[in-house]
């Protein structure tokens, strides 16, 4: 929320200025002063901390300690570069380096400098922590959600018991006015197999122009959401909303004596309710708190009021800040953020078993999920399976992006009854707009909600092995009375019932309710996804054992390299920036090919069923001085592996190959003696030869400088065959597709 993140304009305006210094590294790339200022500005960003990386390296060559801030002919670094290196180090995940550079500042720093040595302290806590963090990875996979995201910043998402409608914050529309980007609220339906839609902006009334507005908390039947509005409060209020006959009813602000506190100078960022809607949890930074915003309860009263706000204590909220509430819908887990407990850095995931208000010591949730950098706003489905969050990761489309995590082991929640039902009348017209549903058992409150006037359908939220009577109330009068018990096995989402208009349909409702197949995950049941994806900064190739995914990856290639057979395909890209460390662009992107291969073979068993084949690739859009614009080139930028089956053919092939398919992949410009590559034409002027790849780059071709004749001419081509027969059928295929002549298969 903007309210949580007052100094946006501050960072917007560094990011100005960070294009005037990469300007002047690019005159002058000696000046120890711009690396060290680069740096820091980079570090100042909300999604390209990690690029601060090689500037700080520099800098730290050439510190002094009388460094002149405002000296424009100041060419030393400040000796502040060991601790700016030290952030950077932590974020890239080298949390040895960061330490051994944290501690080097501290030397330096005054003993009478408490705050300085306090924060130097917390930061080396990070570091230990993501260590230990990471030393015991969570089985999960962690997903960009992809159409979700845009290029701008996406957060905060919620959604309903069935995973049919997530509605989440964006600052796609990024109004600029007053220093501050304007958020709205995004809303995407899902449809067979868990697929999001295309989102669209939510509307009015949630949605008010010349305002902020994002979601904060969405009921399990999507009928109540509690959104967050500027207002005459400074840092805004958080409002609520009903749906009504199928549409969101005017948000109206919540008691501003409980939750909204004065002074105005605090704010509620973020808040979430229990399932039974009884109780609130919120975050604030109000006084008379344990430090930053902590989250607090309101229980309501038997007149409907929220009672007053209670801190939760200690065993949850520290001196840092803790944000962002969410209650399992069992009721028996707390999900929050905090820059605190033992985070890896930044905001990190934390979930506390308990209930009724009373919660346990926090535990964090854990490497991958959680990163050096900002992790907030979990919402967790009905099963434990999945959850959906939002993160800074290297690769993002924007500053935030949306991610969903698949657990292999599924969160410890207690098995709830979805009910996934629709009312519909026989001949097909509309049901009335007042269309209530009533389930009702002995000890426990009725459950009542109210069902869509276009699409008949309601959720209701059940407990399994309780007998339930089920009533439909619509046009003023009872439609419909059903006895049932939901079953333990029942599940989620299985509890699929039609009311219609004088009877109901029981067991397949296929046509009715949408699929829901289960999502592979091992790699012993292969798909198209990457099982690793790591994003680099400019000139960067290191691959770590600690990055993340690749504890999974090397889990899923020992546990499909058992009994199979298996092709490690690696696609490395660089973007067309130009980089004088490697020479040339498809120089980066092999190295980078290279890097995750070397650390592979030293960490997988088995590896007489692996082969490993290599495609590297220079791509995105062509290069305008432009390297500031660093999310234009950055998501070409990357190393991905992905598992297939390996052929025969695949397993004749020596374990370090290195192929590249006609119409797409790439050139492989390191070919090894007795390999064979097509060439595609020959010039004796480098422009030519450069005009002919620019050529089939349109065409997603990647080719390159293979070599260069006697006569001094330039070959072009691509690949790199084990033999003349198989580069023989790729030229073929290469032909036709392309319908050229004048192609040749050369021996490397």
């Amino acid at each position: 929320m903007n309210g949580a993140n007052p100094n946006r304009y501050d960072e917007r305006l560094s990011d100005t200025t960070l294009k005037y210094f990469l300007a002047c590294y690019a005159i002058d790339s000696t000046n120890a002063n711009v690396s060290y200022i680069i740096g820091r500005l980079f570090l100042a960003t909300a999604m390209h901390k990690a690029a601060a990386l090689p500037y700080e390296e520099k800098a730290v060559k050439n510190t002094r300690k009388k460094y002149q801030v405002d000296d424009p002919k100041e060419r030393h670094a400040s000796p502040l570069a060991f601790y700016y290196l030290a952030r950077a180090e932590h974020v890239n995940y080298l949390f040895d380096n960061a330490i051994g550079n944290f501690n080097n500042f501290k030397l330096m720093v005054k003993p009478n400098d408490k705050d300085r040595l306090a924060d130097i302290d917390y930061w080396v806590a990070c570091c230990n922590n993501g260590k230990q963090l990471m030393q015991s990875p969570v089985d999960c996979k962690v997903i960009d959600m992809g159409e979700i995201n845009s290029t701008y910043d996406d957060y905060g998402p919620v959604l309903n018991a069935d995973e049919s409608q997530l509605y989440f914050t964006s600052k796609r529309t990024a109004v600029e006015d007053t220093g501050n980007d304007r958020e709205e609220i995004w809303v995407s339906n899902s449809g067979p197999g868990r697929v999001w839609g295309t989102p669209t902006d939510a509307g009015s009334p949630l949605n008010i122009t010349g305002s902020n507005s994002a979601s904060v908390f969405l009921a399990a039947d999507g009928e109540t959401m509690i959104d967050y509005q500027s207002s005459s409060y400074k840092n805004g209020e958080l409002y609520l909303s009903k749906m009504d006959a199928g549409n969101w009813g005017t948000p109206s602000v919540m008691d501003t004596t409980i939750v909204n506190a004065k002074p105005k100078t605090a704010y509620t960022p973020s808040a979430c309710m229990s399932p039974d809607g009884k109780t609130l949890y919120f975050s604030s930074n109000r006084p008379g708190g344990m430090g930053g915003l902590d989250i607090y309860k309101s229980d309501m009263g038997s007149d409907g009021n929220w009672g007053a706000a209670t801190n939760l204590g200690s065993s949850i909220n520290t001196q840092y800040d803790e944000d962002c509430p969410f209650v399992s819908l069992d009721g028996s887990l707390l999900f929050f953020s905090s820059k605190g407990h033992n985070t890896m850095g930044g905001y990190d995931i934390f979930m506390s078993k308990g209930g009724q208000g009373t919660w346990g010591d926090p535990q964090n949730l854990g490497y991958p999920i959680n990163t050096p950098d900002d992790d907030n706003y979990f919402v967790l489905n009905a099963d434990g399976k999945r959850g959906y969050y939002n993160t800074v990761r290297l690769g993002s489309m924007g500053e935030r992006d949306i991610y969903e995590v698949e657990f292999n082991t599924p969160l410890p929640v207690q098995c709830v009854a979805v009910l996934d039902g629709y009312l519909k009348n026989a001949d097909g017209s509309p049901i009335p707009t007042d269309a209530k549903v009533t389930c009702t058992t002995n000890g426990v409150a009725p459950v009542v909600t109210s069902a869509n006037p276009t699409s008949g359908k309601f959720i209701a939220i059940l407990t399994p092995k309780l007998t339930y009577t089920i009533v439909v109330n619509a046009g003023g009068k009872q439609t419909n009375s059903y006895v049932f018990t939901p079953t333990m096995d029942s599940g989620y989402c299985t509890l699929s019932r039609a009311f219609f208009n004088g009877k109901i349909i029981l067991g397949d409702t296929t046509n009715v309710f949408r699929p829901r197949p289960s999502t592979p995950i091992i790699a012993s049941k292969f798909n198209n996804d990457p099982y690793f994806v790591k994003y680099f900064g400019y000139n960067l190739d290191a691959i770590s054992e600690n990055d993340p995914d690749f504890p999974t990856l090397i889990r899923n290639i020992d546990s499909a390299a058992k009994n199979t057979k298996i092709v490690i395909s690696i696609e490395s890209s660089a973007s067309t920036v130009p980089t004088t460390k490697y020479g040339t662009n498809d120089k980066l992107a092999n190295a980078r090919a290279e890097a995750l291969k070397k650390v592979l073979v030293k960490k997988v068993d088995n590896t007489g069923n692996i082969r490993f084949e290599l495609k590297p690739s220079v791509n995105g859009p062509a290069y305008a001085n432009d390297a500031a614009k660093v999310e234009k080139y950055g998501k070409f930028q990357y190393v991905k592996a992905y598992i297939r089956e390996a052929s025969d053919k695949d397993m004749a092939m020596p374990s370090e190959s290195s192929t590249t398919p006609s119409g797409g992949g790439s050139s492989d410009a390191s070919a090894k003696p007795g390999s064979f590559s097509i060439v595609v034409g020959s010039f004796s002027k480098k422009e030519n030869a450069d005009n002919l790849i620019s050529k089939y780059e349109k065409k997603n071709v990647h080719l390159t400088v293979i070599g260069q004749s006697a006569k001094g001419l330039y070959i072009i081509g691509y690949g790199n065959f084990q033999s003349r027969a198989e580069a023989m059928a790729e030229q073929d295929t290469f032909r036709k597709k392309y319908n050229v002549k004048d192609t040749w298969v050369k021996a490397n």
